[in-house]
């Protein structure tokens, strides 16, 4: 399986040592063939923000990711899964692939793993597929996304086609690679 991780600049930016640490991560995940998405800058909500502050997002956002990984992002995720007219648009403007969710499973209240794995098989089960949203800053991520990848493949990804999104990432039944469209 390969993976789309949805990139929020900020933590690329500067000398800090987190910084250096994202930026290796990332170049690592793109020389493993994943794919690499625009996820904004800051993670600022942009339904109501002007055109000023919808580019200084995206395009800061996909100046720093290309910096990295030498190749400008084709896939944008937008913070909270909301955009207003104006930043669709902007979306568009910049020829960008939208990808949301359609399964959750509220990971950000949740701790119990085996209760969240139950809930991400029933929807799956229900829509035959989907893209998953979790969270990377959660300490439950690690476990549920291992758990999930551990489920028979017909299971986790229902049909050929379907995707599973975790945290920061999506992970797309197929073989995709960096700028392929």
């Amino acid at each position: 399986m390969r993976a789309t991780f949805f990139v929020v600049s900020r933590y690329l930016e500067s000398d800090s040592p987190r910084a250096v640490a994202s930026r290796a991560v990332l170049a690592d995940v793109v020389r493993r063939g994943h794919l690499v998405g625009n996820h904004t800058r800051d993670h600022q909500l942009l339904s109501g923000a002007s055109p000023k502050e919808l580019a200084t997002q995206i395009d800061e956002s996909a100046a720093a990711i290309e910096k990295v990984t030498g190749t400008r992002p084709l896939l944008f995720r937008p913070p909270f899964g909301k955009l207003d007219e104006g930043a669709r648009r902007a979306v568009a403007e910049r020829k960008l692939d939208l990808v949301l969710w359609s399964v959750e499973v509220h990971d950000m209240e949740r701790t119990d793993v085996h209760d969240m794995l139950v809930s991400l098989k029933t929807q799956l089960d229900f829509s035959r597929g989907g893209i998953i949203l979790l969270h990377d800053i959660r300490p439950t991520t690690v476990p549920l996304l291992a758990a999930v990848l551990d489920c028979p493949r017909p299971v986790v990804v229902g049909c050929t086609g379907h995707a599973i999104a975790m945290g920061a990432f999506l992970v797309m039944a197929g073989d995709y690679r960096i700028g392929a469209r």
